[in-house]
């Protein structure tokens, strides 16, 4: 299962994309949601895709879920190549995470001698946090690379704490996490289409029926 995030989805991209879909092979069924209630997509939220019982995309908002696995490789080199024909893969940029993670940790060392004055079991609680929190970083890092079979529960479970404790200026680990769920998406996305860059000027694949 893949996460990911984009600055808009667009209706008609959307809409682009089922009928993309439909053409290389993959008759997906399109749901449009508004909230929990069906509605016409100019007025939608959400959007679900579906092949028979299998939802393997679901847009709501901003964010966006995708789930290939149970897909033959050909159907998933149609899915993804459809989505990087409508603009929907970016290469991830680590820029901004990287530097909101550098102020979250600036702003915790004003925040160290006051919780210091508390008492040194609370130091040491938040202490043992912060590593927790940056061995989340770290596998959440290596789990970018879709060759790595971790756990998406697994790392974020280890950085609740620290997280909980340290919010609001906790949100400043949100852009980080954000490019390495776009990092394994697009890994995958590669390991797939090789030339991904290729991918938006090519014409819909065939499906396996027609090979």
């Amino acid at each position: 299962m893949y996460n990911f995030k984009n600055d808009r989805f667009e209706h008609g991209r959307l809409q682009q994309l089922i009928d993309d879909l439909r053409h290389a092979g993959l008759p997906v069924q399109a749901q449009w949601l508004k909230g929990k209630h069906e509605s016409a997509p100019e007025q939608a939220n959400s959007l679900i895709l579906s092949l028979g019982e299998l939802q393997v995309f679901r847009q709501v908002q901003h964010m966006a879920m995708l789930r290939p696995e149970s897909l033959s490789e050909n159907q998933q080199k149609n899915l993804f190549a459809a989505l990087q024909r409508q603009h929907m893969l970016k290469e991830p940029d680590y820029g901004l995470g990287i530097l909101c993670l550098v102020v979250y940790a600036a702003l915790q060392c004003f925040v160290l001698p006051r919780i210091a004055e508390i008492g040194p079991g609370w130091l040491l609680a938040l202490l043992i946090g912060y590593a927790l929190l940056l061995v989340g970083h770290a596998l959440c890092g290596m789990r970018a690379n879709p060759n790595r079979q971790i756990p998406a529960w697994l790392p974020l479970t280890l950085m609740a704490p620290a997280v909980l404790a340290t919010v609001p200026s906790s949100l400043l680990n949100l852009p980080l996490l954000t490019q390495y769920n776009r990092a394994r998406l697009y890994g995958r996305a590669v390991q797939l289409l090789g030339d991904i860059s290729a991918a938006t000027s090519l014409s819909a694949p065939q499906s396996d029926s027609a090979r």
